[in-house]
């Protein structure tokens, strides 16, 4: 496994004992809540690896939801990936819980993965 620094962002490469090779890293999110991830390693020409990211951030107890989507589809050089945040409110007079989404989701830490298929 090799880990490295780039710009300022930590990333891993690693190959499973199936052969399959993955990638992690940090990404922050633009204002917009979309971040463009550019794999260290590109995959083979062809290759289109399987994609996901988490958010790091704060603990749904504190009242904010953090969505994060893979958007269009991921190539063998990059993904893109969008957060959507979501506030929840209590309304104690109806018993309910009420989401609603900000104008804009501000930027975001989260940890991407790749992995060849």
């Amino acid at each position: 496994m090799t880990v490295s620094n780039s710009g300022g962002v930590s990333y891993q490469i690693g190959t499973s004992s199936s052969g399959a090779t993955f990638q992690v890293a940090l990404a922050t999110t633009d204002g917009d809540g979309l971040v463009t991830w550019t794999f260290p390693l590109a995959y083979a020409s062809g290759v289109v690896p399987q994609c996901n990211g988490i958010a790091i951030g704060p603990s749904p107890a504190s009242g904010v939801v953090i969505s994060v989507q893979l958007e269009g589809n991921p190539t063998n050089t990059s993904a893109k990936f969008r957060v959507t945040k979501s506030n929840i409110t209590a309304a104690a007079l109806l018993g309910l819980n009420i989401l609603s989404l900000p104008a804009s989701p501000g930027t975001t830490v989260i940890q991407v993965f790749a992995t060849s298929p």
